[in-house]
């Protein structure tokens, strides 16, 4: 007589000596075997010469607890985890459950949980067990790999497949580009720069290009809001990075342009006896007058404005500049 599942509730397998010879109208089976649980199971025997039979249906339960596994769900109706990729400040709850030889679901247990083989910003503080053990919640909070253990007295340990963790570099914003006169005190404003995940930011300011002879050093450097006095005319180059703990931004400019003060010249030439040669140059604020003069012979006076007056000595073959 031959025995083979007939409805088969759990996809089991049936094992172990499935034939045997009937003595006396009976056959004895005893080392059959079903590797999944299931409710509903019948079984069908044929045997040559005779009408075929089913079984009454019954059922076939888990055995003994025998290995840890950490699996996606809790009822056992999931699978071990993986190789997985998470986002920063992405999360997913691990469960440890028990199975049997056949890998049939026990139950749940309390387990001891841990990060192994952690890379980069990874830490351990990111595994949170739950207050019975028997599961735990991963969230990354920077980019990095790692896995996951459980780990049991009785039942052994497992561990997950390695999983990693993506961390998106922020954006730096250095501001726009600003306009200035000589001297005055630039301010500059990374506000604007964000990171995806929302990680606060750190920042780096760096005077990256100024106009030559500039002794302009930036003040407040690591700052969101630093700052500069403009001593030179000309173009200055601000560079900002920043920095969420785990990734740099690309760099980021703001150009400054000082304009240069307004300037007139003019010249002229005065001879011995000749008569007086007076000039009067009005300009908006700020009023800068460049006056030179070529002295042949004899004194002279410049008119800079209707209130201002300067004389000077004359210096035979030289040029003489005031500013007014």
């Amino acid at each position: 007589m031959t025995l083979a599942v007939n409805d088969n509730p759990g996809g089991g397998t049936l094992s172990g000596t499935a034939s045997r010879t009937v003595s006396s109208g009976l056959a004895a089976f005893e080392d059959l075997t079903i590797n999944k649980v299931g409710q509903g199971y019948t079984l069908n025997a044929a045997s040559a010469g005779l009408t075929p039979i089913t079984s009454s249906p019954f059922d076939v339960f888990a055995g003994l607890a025998k290995k840890i596994r950490v699996e996606n769900k809790a009822d056992g109706s999931g699978s071990e985890i993986e190789a997985m990729n998470l986002a920063s400040k992405e999360s997913f709850t691990a469960f440890a459950l028990s199975r049997d030889a056949h890998d049939n679901f026990v139950g749940n247990v309390g387990v001891t949980w841990l990060l192994v083989d952690k890379t980069e910003g990874i830490k351990d503080s990111d595994l949170k067990s739950s207050s019975d053990k028997k599961s735990a919640v991963f969230t990354a909070q920077a980019g990095g790999t790692t896995r996951i253990k459980a780990r049991h007295p009785a039942l052994g340990e497992d561990t997950t497949g390695v999983i990693t963790v993506s961390n998106q570099p922020p954006t730096a914003n250095a501001g726009p580009d600003q306009k200035v006169n000589k001297g005055d005190k630039v301010q500059l404003d990374g506000s604007s720069s964000f990171d995806p995940e929302g990680d606060p930011l750190t920042y780096s300011w760096n005077l990256h290009k100024r106009p030559k002879k500039s002794q302009a050093v930036l003040r407040r450097s690591s700052s969101v809001n630093p700052r500069f006095t403009a001593d030179r005319g000309g173009r200055y180059i601000v560079r900002l990075i920043v920095s969420d703990g785990s990734a740099d931004s690309r760099p980021d400019d703001v150009k400054i342009v000082v304009n240069f003060p307004p300037r007139a010249s003019f010249h002229c030439d005065l001879k011995k006896d000749g008569p007086l040669a007076e000039y009067i140059l009005m300009l908006p604020p700020p009023k800068i007058v460049m006056v030179r003069l070529s002295l042949m012979n004899g004194p002279s006076a410049m008119a800079l404005s209707e209130k201002e007056s300067r004389s000077t000595t004359p210096i035979h073959g030289a040029e003489n500049s005031w500013s007014g």
